[in-house]
């Protein structure tokens, strides 16, 4: 009885043909898997870097004592003497009759280097070039043209004149409020006044209506229709006005554009000659 095999799926024998190679034998082993495995990834760990170390607190703190405190002081007070310096020219020439135009000179100078990435508290300070002032020149209205061209002493006095004017102004505009507001709370204390007396007095009259009706009927008659006849009147003389501007305007349209210009010019010099005639009367 042939041996029992020891697997239920025999491997089959490759097949043997004629200028073919034999195919390798399957290897029943995974220590060889096993082993490419370990590999690929020890690559990838070697692949992917390391994360950045964090600054310690003993390098951020030498970075901090390389810092010049009293050389960016001494910085900022030189930009500060040039401002000033600058604006003191400015004002200067704009006394002068003149204004200035400013040029920008200024010359990097930094220094590109390793620790410029660690602080930006080390980054290289623009220093810049006294600004040189260039003239140019400026319109001058005719009136300021002679303390322009002597400003000695003539355009120190034309500005005290001019100060002293505004002040003055100021001055009497300031006294003409006061004297309007003095003049308001008089007549305010006047109305008051009278108003108190009003009440107070004890002559006065119990009552302000008008009881003087039925004292002389027909006179009052009369003043009645005297008061009727004036409106009336009043009221003719408003209709036949409009009566007659109506007329005037369709009387106008009538006339030609020749008609109408000699009117005008008629009309016009009748009242040159009546303005002339008051004039000498005058």
């Amino acid at each position: 009885m042939p041996p029992k095999r020891m697997t239920a799926n025999p491997v089959k024998p490759a097949r043997y043909r004629a200028g073919k190679p034999v195919a390798p034998e399957a290897s029943s082993d995974s220590d060889g898997s096993d082993d490419e495995t370990n590999e690929a990834q020890e690559t990838k760990a070697r692949a992917i870097p390391p994360p950045p170390k964090a600054a310690s607190a003993a390098k951020i703190a030498s970075n901090l004592s390389k810092v010049n405190l009293d050389e960016r002081r001494r910085q900022a007070q030189e930009q500060e003497d040039r401002r000033i310096a600058r604006e003191k020219a400015e004002r200067l020439a704009a006394e002068e009759g003149f204004v200035t135009e400013e040029e920008d000179e200024g010359e990097d100078e930094g220094d590109d280097n390793e620790e410029e990435s660690e602080s930006e508290e080390e980054s290289s300070s623009e220093e810049e070039a006294p600004r040189r002032l260039m003239i140019r020149p400026k319109f001058i209205p005719k009136n300021q043209r002679k303390a322009a061209a002597d400003p000695s002493g003539q355009g120190s006095s034309a500005a005290k004149d001019e100060e002293a004017r505004l002040a003055e102004e100021e001055a009497r505009r300031k006294k003409a409020a006061d004297e309007l507001v003095e003049e308001q709370i008089k007549k305010d204390l006047a109305a008051r006044a009278a108003g108190r007396k009003h009440w107070d007095d004890e002559q006065a009259s119990g009552s302000d209506v008008d009881t003087t009706d039925d004292l002389d009927p027909e006179a009052e008659l009369a003043a009645w229709r005297l008061r009727e006849l004036k409106r009336v009147k009043r009221e003719r003389d408003r209709i036949a006005e409009q009566e007659a501007e109506y007329e005037e305007r369709e009387r106008r349209q009538n006339l030609t554009q020749e008609e109408r210009d000699a009117e005008d010019a008629e009309k016009m010099a009748r009242q040159k000659e009546e303005k002339d005639g008051r004039g000498k009367m005058s």
